[in-house]
């Protein structure tokens, strides 16, 4: 059922008095091209009375012979909870690769990132690049600096890479970070870009 985050099964985990739940969900923003001040809409928790067990040995069916399950249309509380408010703002950034798939092993891959300034304000990133910890790859470049970007102004970082070993390999980590916004742009071991070397 839409909107569903979680739904009880027969059988499943109960409720005592003085129990506690919690629970957790992501919401996915929309870019709206401005900011937005909007709440994360409304919880709704709906109760399912449980059975009760009968007393004196009393044969009322179901799986123990034991409980009496609530009425067929029986309709538990209900509980609202309004979340928080939010103001949704669109990225400063957009970043986007254009990379390959697949190369032959020891001819020359150009990879470049392409990075644009959304906002009305001067921009300072720090660019930093890892060294190949075996060797297996020779990558030029600008592997660590800062650039400046205008308002609304898009810059690209161009590589040349040649991989060494054939089989699955990966580009070396790269780190872009906002100076003004101290974010991650990019982050090293948390954004990796692979692809397939073929041998000669």
């Amino acid at each position: 059922e839409k909107g569903v985050i979680y739904r009880a099964e027969d059988g499943g985990e109960t409720l005592e008095s003085g129990s506690v739940i919690g629970m957790s969900y992501i919401v996915e923003a929309k870019n709206t091209g401005k900011p937005v001040k909007t709440n994360l809409g409304t919880i709704r928790v709906k109760w399912r009375p449980k059975g009760t067990r009968m007393e004196g040995g009393i044969n009322v069916g179901g799986e123990d012979g034991e409980w009496c399950g609530s009425l067929p249309n029986a309709v538990g509380p209900e509980l609202k909870f309004r979340n928080p408010e939010v103001i949704i703002e669109s990225a400063p950034f957009d970043v986007s690769v254009v990379m390959p798939d697949r190369c032959q092993l020891g001819s020359p891959v150009k990879v470049v990132f392409k990075v644009v300034n959304r906002t009305p304000l001067q921009q300072r990133l720090s660019v930093q690049m890892e060294e190949s910890k075996d060797n297996t790859i020779l990558v030029d470049g600008v592997k660590e600096g800062k650039i400046d970007l205008n308002p609304r102004e898009e810059t690209y970082l161009r590589y040349n890479a040649v991989f060494l070993t054939p089989g699955k390999c990966r580009m070396p980590g790269m780190s872009l970070v906002s100076l003004r916004h101290g974010t991650f742009l990019m982050e090293g071991e948390k954004n990796i870009l692979s692809l397939f070397v073929f041998p000669v």
